[in-house]
């Protein structure tokens, strides 16, 4: 700035190697422009009262002139330059000039207000050592006219950023102001150095960040620390470990002295820009404490961190308090060490936190009986925070405890585990294992193991009629309070065909309150087993929100097979109950989860998609997800039981597709097969696969009436033995279609829509509704016709079935009705996922929670409510549930 009005700028900064040397910045300043200029303009300005100064420059031998000579040299050639151009002394770090240097500029602030002569200089905090400012740094601070820098905001900062060509985003800049407390030096370090980011700045708030520190920023810092008494240094390094908010007793303690020693040491090392003056441990900057963390060695370091976890639990402190320095030492053998890490893990907030201390406690090499524990623990914390390792770490445990209780608790807890993780045979093998080392004394975890070994053996081998059959003559109170027994005798009740009524009581106790889920977590073959039991006993709300939150149990934990396989069983309740859209995505998020093998009997994903595409005109889709679901279950349909049960509904849905694309043989073929399948699974329950009716109908394309109604028949006969609503209704409706009787045919679709009315079942009662449109309007009932068109029209229209909506507006218009419009305003208006979300905004849920309910985004939350409110013709979510009560 001064060269732009025109100033001549003469530089000069303190050094503390040329401390000790006479008039060293005073050389600094004038050398270069002396010895620069021409013996003519050097001997014109060194005439006079100057000339004494031209030995202190070294122009000429020293003439040993008094001090007062000097100064007054320098100051006359000084004012000799200043005539024809203004001068401006800059002078840096003046706390580290020479002492005559310093005389010298106070001789001169004292004349220069005469002359166009400027003198700027600059002391940081702490330049000049401990100890008392020399006097010629005292008089001239009285003579001159100070200004304190503040510490740079973030607009400051900002500037800095842009200044240097860096973004410079409003969080950066707080956290580059954070980190630095915004000092300059800092600022502009950290800036030359790296490309500031948001991921470096978070790196930076924590010890250990020494490597991502400039290097400049440690040299000042040790020349800092370097003109301190020692035990402001060793305060320096202990405060690095202990960490901002130590108290001066802990430091104390670590360092060995009398707590007066550290507050003087406190004193210099806040003179010195490092701490503040106060009664804890504060770093002037955040980023200090980093710089000097990585000046320790690694061994010093260890043994200090160790040191001030004994101070903290000496003191009363919380555990992990304490185990946050036992983390960050090596481990020595020291079951105090163990026992404070353990403590510190089962008061952890946060399941990744106390397995971090528990890994760290298994480094002290513990005893075998205490390892297993560790282990265990270990395990239960990974499986908790989505944790990989946590299979391993409980096998671990198992071989090192012995048999007992304990072993059989450890191996069920594995067996689980492998389970979520898609490893059944090991998982059979770990459930097995545990139910040998529990015996007749079973205890709680006895049922659990039983129960555990029930869904293996089925999925190994098909449903175990002679277990099943002695587990229902057991007493009630052999499994009544157990949950997991409750769901697996639920799930094996329904693929036996019944009764519906004992598997909804058995699946929703097992579920009540919770203990299900929080026992067994999503990864658990009982919990899963509920759930699927629900699907096919046409609970379909139940299912769908103990799906929702088993799915948000395996998001939080991490384990995608897990997580696959509740996204598939609520995908199938979904698209029972017509939500098409959420069915779809559900479907297609499972299709990178899912395991190889599904545990419970639902469709593959690509199967469950190929009927969603089907209901949405996607007919090529549908055609090629069905023949891929088929060939990739083919391979696995002789392997195990649930192999073929998975085999079986991908025909299934492959002969529905096919029926769709008009191709009866291959797809009586596909129906058949799939047929043959579930026998040899043992499952005979049509809700599972209704595979009977639709192989009827192929029969009856085929010309062969009589094997279609036999088919027919067979379907309702065990539909009913079940008691479910929807298969009931679909088997009526195959014996309907099959009847050569037209009389027979309306009642048996009439009766089968009235079933379907105490179903949840949308997408089924309007195919139904729309047969019987069909049907009354062939034989000339146009009244009752259009009412039950009407109906299909609007159930295909909420469940966006376009094939079946168009199917019903063409009957309706044969009839010679004039169908409504879509209408587009109004509750009638949403589409089903416009209307879902608006629900869940109606019931008091934020777009948060709503999005990671449905896992979306909280923008396409946003998004959908807005458009929701716009058919609505409303302002805001206030209004929400009176206006969709309206509809």
């Amino acid at each position: 700035m001064a060269e732009t009005h025109r100033l001549r700028v003469l530089h000069a900064a303190g050094s503390e190697l040329e401390r000790g040397f006479p008039y060293g910045v005073v050389r600094q300043l004038l050398e270069p422009l002396l010895l620069g200029a021409k013996r003519s303009e050097r001997n014109a300005l060194l005439t006079g009262p100057a000339r004494a100064a031209a030995g202190v420059l070294g122009i000429v031998p020293d003439g040993a002139e008094s001090d007062y000579a000097v100064h007054h040299a320098l100051f006359r050639l000084l004012v000799g330059l200043s005539a024809t151009r203004p001068l401006l002394l800059a002078v840096d770090d003046l706390g580290l000039a020479d002492e005559p240097s310093l005389d010298f500029l106070h001789y001169l602030a004292q004349r220069q207000a005469q002359h166009p002569v400027v003198t700027l200089a600059t002391l940081t905090a702490g330049n000049g050592g401990s100890g008392p400012l020399p006097i010629g740094l005292l008089r001239i601070h009285q003579a001159a006219q100070v200004c304190r820098l503040e510490p740079l905001d973030e607009a400051g900062v900002g500037a800095l950023l842009t200044v240097a060509g860096q973004p410079a985003p409003p969080a950066v800049c707080a956290e580059l102001t954070w980190i630095t407390a915004g000092n300059p030096f800092l600022v502009t370090s950290m800036i030359d150095r790296f490309i500031v980011d948001g991921p470096l700045l978070e790196r930076m708030r924590e010890p250990g960040a020494e490597a991502l520190v400039p290097p400049e920023i440690s040299r000042d810092l040790a020349l800092r620390l370097a003109r301190l008494p020692a035990e402001a240094g060793l305060l320096a390094r202990t405060a690095a470990v202990l960490g901002e908010g130590a108290s001066v007793t802990t430091a104390a303690r670590l360092m060995d002295v009398r707590p007066a020693v550290v507050l003087d040491a406190v004193e210099a090392l806040a003179g010195a820009d490092v701490l503040r003056q106060s009664g804890v441990i504060s770093f002037s900057a955040p980023l200090l404490r980093s710089v000097l963390y990585g000046m320790l060695a690694h061994g010093e370091r260890s043994r200090m961190h160790t040191l001030a976890a004994h101070a903290l639990w000496d003191d009363g402190a919380q555990p992990s308090e304490a185990a946050a320095h036992l983390v960050r030492a090596d481990g020595s053998g020291d079951s105090w060490a163990v026992e404070v890490l353990r403590a510190a893990a089962g008061k952890a907030s946060a399941p990744q936190a106390a397995a971090g201390y528990l890994r760290r406690a298994l480094a002290e090499e513990p005893s075998e009986d205490v390892r297993a524990e560790l282990l265990a623990e270990l395990a239960s914390a990974e499986l908790s925070g989505g944790g990989s390792d946590a299979a391993r770490h409980l096998a671990e445990a198992v071989a090192l405890l012995p048999p007992g209780l304990h072993r059989a608790e450890a191996r069920e807890q594995l067996g689980r585990v492998l389970w979520g993780l898609g490893r059944y045979a090991e998982a059979e093998r770990a459930f097995g294992d545990g139910l040998a080392d529990v015996g007749t004394e079973g205890g709680a975890v006895g049922p659990r193991l039983r129960a555990a070994c029930l869904a293996a053996a089925r999925l190994q081998r098909g449903v175990d009629q002679g277990g099943l059959a002695r587990l229902q003559g057991a007493p009630a109170e052999s499994y009544l309070h157990e949950p997991a027994m409750l769901a697996q005798l639920a799930l094996e009740l329904v693929l036996a065909g019944g009764p519906r009524d004992r598997v909804v009581e058995l699946a929703e106790s097992a579920l009540a309150g919770g203990r299900l889920l929080s026992q067994q977590t999503c990864c658990g073959p009982a919990y899963q087993a509920a759930v699927c039991a629900l699907v096919w006993a046409d609970e379909l709300d139940a299912a769908e929100r103990a799906a929702t939150l088993a799915i948000e149990d395996a998001q939080r934990r991490d384990i995608g097979p897990a997580l696959g396989v509740m996204l598939l069983l609520r995908s199938c309740a979904w698209f029972r109950r017509g939500r098409l859209p959420e069915a779809q995505r559900d479907a297609e998020a499972a299709t990178h989860l899912v395991p190889a093998l599904l545990p419970v009997p639902v469709p593959p994903a690509d199967a469950l998609l190929a009927e969603i595409r089907l209901e949405l005109g996607q007919l090529a889709g549908a055609r090629e997800g069905a023949r891929r679901a088929v060939d990739t279950t083919a391979a696995r349909a002789d392997e195990t039981a649930a192999g073929k049960v998975q085999h079986a509904l991908a025909l299934a849905t492959r002969g529905r597709v096919e029926l769709s694309h008009g191709d009866p043989r291959q797809a009586m073929s596909d129906l058949l097969t799939c047929g043959d399948r579930l026998r040899e699974a043992e499952v005979r329950n049509p809700a599972v696969a209704p595979w009977r009716s639709r192989a009827a109908i192929a029969a009856l394309r085929l010309g062969d009436r009589d094997r279609a109604a036999a088919l027919a028949e067979e379907e309702r006969e065990l539909a009913e033995a079940f008691g479910a609503p929807r298969p009931i209704g679909l088997a009526l409706a195959a014996v309907a279609t099959t009847t050569g009787d037209r009389s027979e045919r309306g009642r048996d679709l009439g009766e089968a829509a009235a079933a379907l009315e105490r179903s949840p079942a949308l997408l089924d009662r309007a195919h139904v509704l729309a047969d019987l449109g069909g049907e009354l309007r062939r034989r000339g009932h146009r009244r009752a016709s259009r009412d039950a068109l009407r109906s299909a029209l609007d159930l295909a229209v909420r469940c966006g079935a376009d094939v079946l909506a168009k199917r019903a507006r063409q009957d309706l218009v044969a009839t010679g009705a004039r169908p409504r419009r879509t209408r587009i305003s109004g509750a009638d208006s949403l589409t089903p996922r416009e209307r879902q979300i608006a629900e869940l905004a109606a019931e008091g849920q934020t777009n948060r929670a709503i999005a990671d309910r449905l896992i979306v985004s909280q923008k396409t939350i946003e998004w959908h409510l807005a458009n929701a409110y716009r058919k609505l013709e409303i302002r805001g979510r206030a209004a929400l549930g009176e206006s969709l009560t309206e509809s």
